[in-house]
């Protein structure tokens, strides 16, 4: 009688970086079949893919090191054709005419690596020295929020890891996603401010206009599938109100002149705020750049960043397979 194998895929999760090789098998014995991983784009020396290491090192903002130690550490070695566009960006400021950081709008497919393209920029901009919210992810689903969370928890905890020990300083990543429950929410922020927040459009707005915090001091906005929060009308106005102010003026008072000062201390602050939408699709894109100046959700100097979607993706990867014998 013939022998039943099972065959299971190798496969390659793009989600966040080109290398890292996850093996689905509960088998005692695998047999690899065919093993060709192409780790560099064309495998040549004029088109070497630089690591995460080099790359990070390379540019005008400091990155700490335990970043990119925590990303070899897990298993992240290459950066996407995404990542390392968006690093140019967002971690360059040589690339601004002033000197400054600048806004981006990263316009790439499903699955190329986006998040690490905006979360390790957006680690380096928190100062843990300062007790107040710096950094903020808004997220159009309670899905995508947890993988946000989840994922930077897992970055971050390289840090408490390797440098909390000795400088008693810890990054507070708070989710504010709509099935969590509001009052626990409000009290998290009473008790201690995150330096990170990661929040559907509401759930932020509701927490803000409590009263229970201001994001004077954000230095990092991100709105991940910002396309889907403005589509949908139940969120598009609140996104609109977090991208052109700093959420301080929603939470109102009664006092007129309080509420104008405030709007134009957040009008101040934002101006100084590093943002980043995100998306798959970015419709009629000089357009939309147009609107996100105008509308005073970026500041001028927005740049955009495509990646087509006719190039492979990732260029350095071909799936695997390997037999593994049943039982």
């Amino acid at each position: 009688m013939r022998e039943k194998r099972d065959m299971k895929l190798l496969y390659v999760d793009t989600f966040l970086s080109s290398t890292r090789l996850s093996l689905k098998s509960s088998r005692k014995s695998v047999q690899i079949c065919k093993v060709n991983i192409n780790l560099c784009a064309n495998n040549h020396a004029q088109s070497v893919v630089p690591t995460f290491t080099s790359l990070l090192n390379s540019y005008t903002v400091p990155i700490p090191q335990w970043i990119p130690n925590r990303l070899e550490s897990l298993g992240y070695i290459y950066p996407t054709d995404v990542q390392i566009q968006a690093y140019n960006i967002l971690l360059n400021t040589e690339n601004s005419e002033i000197n400054e950081s600048q806004d981006a709008v990263i316009h790439a497919q499903t699955g190329s690596g986006k998040t690490l393209a905006y979360l390790i920029p957006l680690l380096c901009n928190v100062d843990l020295s300062r007790s107040s919210i710096q950094a903020l992810v808004v997220v159009p689903t309670q899905e995508l929020g947890m993988q946000v969370y989840s994922l930077t928890k897992r970055i971050t905890s390289g840090f408490e890891t390797e440098v909390s020990s000795s400088s008693g300083s810890r990054y507070y990543v708070l989710p504010l996603l709509e099935e969590g429950d509001l009052r626990r929410q409000k009290l998290q922020i009473r008790k201690v401010a995150p330096r990170i927040i990661i929040a559907t459009p509401n759930r932020l707005i509701e927490v803000a206009q409590s009263g229970r915090f201001d994001l004077y001091s954000l230095k990092f906005l991100v709105v991940d599938e910002f396309d889907a929060s403005l589509a949908d009308s139940s969120t598009s106005k609140a996104l609109q109100n977090i991208l052109s102010s700093s959420l301080s003026s929603l939470a109102a008072t009664e006092d007129s002149d309080s509420n104008e000062s405030q709007m134009e201390a957040a009008q101040q602050k934002r101006k100084q705020r590093q943002t980043v939408l995100v998306s798959a699709t970015v419709p009629q894109h000089r357009h939309f750049l147009k609107q996100c100046i105008e509308e005073h959700w970026t500041r001028d100097n927005v740049k955009h960043l495509y990646m087509s979607a006719d190039q492979p993706m990732p260029e350095q990867l071909e799936h695997l397979y390997v037999v593994c014998d049943r039982k």
